[in-house]
């Protein structure tokens, strides 16, 4: 039976559980899904990463590209629409603040031993319950609830440093202040880390712009019986939106050729839309592609073949690593007027179950790293001060708007090896490169 690239049905379920309306009780109770003694982060303490942290997100996304400015936000924070967590036993293992008027969301770990926050957007909200399983989110969350339930239950966290800073947040008497830090870069290693790599922010144009772009009705209309296009058809086509649209992109003419009306939604729209049959002229490149009335992909390898055949000519399949990630968003060219610059384009990361023969392929076409100096205080009076740096990257994985699509954790040990001890979630995470050289096809004047 051969193993085809797309969605494999996981038994593993999400309970989850919210609290509305934070803003007017937030303060009255704890989680009512009770926390154990340990790192376990309380709900008073998850509200207060977010208003901590949320504004600087928001300002982040709104300026684009720009560094913020070395000052203390003055902004009016953002209102709490919901909470919304996941409970196993005495452990809550995960939240999501969703922000009213569509602000956006932030998903945070259940464990503080380390910085909870996971993800977080600037538009739409996430509800947990929501995932489909075949979203490749649905993988992601299920990773992470393993790796907290280990962190949970490891009393030894207690002593690290990252806990011992930040274990009085939310509670009484003590204050906790963040400012962008814009200093001298350092030499650094990767995770949450006290120095600066000094990487250039690269914004997600692309990912953004395509928000809506998902699996559901018009998407599907050229698709073999109008099943699911499939994840590959999607990332792929975001690519070549990205390679003839993107700002700050080296803009090429590409086959088949994407253009600003297929940013528009068309799931509701029952009749063939331009970027529906540009979609199918992915799938009839990727050979061996496979519909289903579920689900529709192909194999890692053929998608390979895909690319090469669609123009990315030097596309490449390696596994995961951040340095490399991050060097292929961006390559040399040159202007209009022949000047040597830099160019930005989004690559396409995977996950691939070897002992299933199902996965995902899904965007990514942003970086911005997380700079701050955190000032701690008690009763007015700052007691400690120190920096903190990490690495974010933008995924859009082509399930639509409200599903998830936003600023994820760059850590090479999260990536790397999703969950190598369930067989069930045991992924082999890669990505294709090398996808800013492109050839438009010699075949494309048969069409």
């Amino acid at each position: 039976m051969k193993k085809i690239f797309f969605y494999l049905s996981c038994v593993l379920l999400l309970f989850s559980c919210s609290e509305n309306n934070l803003d007017e009780n937030i303060n009255t109770r704890e989680n009512s899904c009770n926390p154990s003694a340990n790192v376990q982060l309380s709900l008073n303490q998850a509200v207060a990463y977010a208003n901590i942290f949320s504004q600087r997100f928001k300002e982040l996304e709104e300026q684009g590209n720009k560094r913020l400015e070395t000052r203390s936000s003055t902004s009016k924070k953002l209102s709490i629409k919901n909470v919304d967590f996941i409970v196993e036993g005495i452990d809550t293992l995960l939240y999501v603040i969703n922000f009213s008027n569509d602000n956006g969301y932030m998903l945070l770990s259940g464990a503080n031993s380390s910085f909870p926050v996971i993800a977080h957007s600037s538009t739409g909200n996430l509800y947990l319950k929501d995932i489909d399983k075949a979203n490749p989110l649905y993988m992601v969350v299920e990773s992470y609830k393993n790796k907290i339930k280990k962190e949970l239950s490891n009393p030894s966290l207690t002593s690290n440093e990252y806990f011992e800073e930040w274990k009085d947040l939310g509670k009484k008497g003590y204050e906790y202040e963040i400012e962008p830090n814009n200093t001298e870069p350092k030499p650094a290693t990767r995770t949450r880390r006290k120095d600066s790599t000094g990487k250039k922010t690269i914004y997600p144009y692309t990912g953004k712009q395509l928000d809506y772009w998902c699996q559901e009705g018009g998407y599907n209309f050229y698709a073999q019986n109008q099943y699911p296009i499939g994840c590959p058809a999607i990332a792929t086509g975001m690519l070549m939106y990205d390679t003839s649209q993107r700002i700050l992109g080296n803009s090429q003419t590409t086959f088949p050729l994407f253009n600003l009306t297929d940013t528009i939604d068309v799931k509701d729209i029952n009749k063939g839309t331009s970027v529906a049959k540009k979609l199918r002229l992915i799938t009839d490149s990727i050979p061996e592609y496979n519909f289903t009335p579920e689900f529709s992909g192909a194999l890692p390898d053929n998608i390979t073949i895909g690319l090469h055949k669609l123009g990315y000519t030097k596309a490449e399949k390696v596994p995961y690593n951040f340095e490399l990630l991050y060097k292929n968003l961006t390559f040399k060219g040159y202007d209009y007027f022949g000047q040597e610059t830099d160019f930005q384009r989004g690559i396409l990361l995977a996950a691939y179950q070897n002992a299933w023969g199902g996965g995902h392929i899904w965007f990514c076409d942003g970086y911005y790293e997380q700079a701050y100096t955190i000032k701690k205080k008690f009763l007015g009076i700052r007691i400690k001060s120190w920096e903190e740096y990490d690495d974010r990257i933008y995924m859009n994985w082509g399930w639509g708007h409200d599903k998830g699509n936003g600023w994820y954790c760059a850590t090479d040990s999260q990536w790397s090896s999703l969950d190598k001890e369930n067989i069930n979630l045991n992924y082999e995470t890669f990505m294709y490169i090398n996808l800013n050289h492109y050839e438009i096809p010699i075949h494309k004047n048969n069409h």
